[in-house]
């Protein structure tokens, strides 16, 4: 019997025939791979990156959410570790909304700008407390 690492559901190792048994999520991860193939064919090739990744991600916040206690024994996940990755993206994004809004940068700039900012005070947060999150 064999497990499939991202749904956790048990298949059997048997070929019968032609045809070989596939798991729910190798049939929706094709799903998502089938949607992207057909974006990027009718509209434009970025397009249909976008769609896939979006799907993709979609069906792995579902799948991480069904998993969450082995997920949170995998990241080695505590409170004090939530809060903190939390509080990153609140802070990355209030410096995005400084940085576009205020110093008039474009998106990107504002983005790579609000990571960087936030990422070095994290960095010295971290680097000086003793607690480790």
């Amino acid at each position: 019997m064999l497990v499939c690492p991202v749904c956790n559901s048990i298949e059997v190792a048997k070929m019968s025939g032609p045809v070989m048994r596939s798991s729910a999520c190798v049939w929706l991860l094709s799903g998502a791979l089938l949607a992207g193939l057909l974006v990027a064919w009718k509209f434009t090739l970025m397009l249909g990156f976008w769609t896939w990744f979006d799907i993709t991600l979609f069906l792995l916040l579902i799948w991480a959410g069904r998993n969450h206690q082995k997920v949170s024994k995998a990241l080695e996940m505590n409170p004090l570790k939530i809060t903190s990755w939390v509080m990153f993206i609140l802070l990355s994004l209030g410096f995005f909304l400084l940085y576009a809004n205020f110093f008039i940068l474009p998106d990107i700039a504002s983005i790579e700008l609000a990571v960087l900012s936030t990422g070095f005070a994290w960095w010295g947060y971290y680097a000086l407390e003793p607690a480790k999150a």
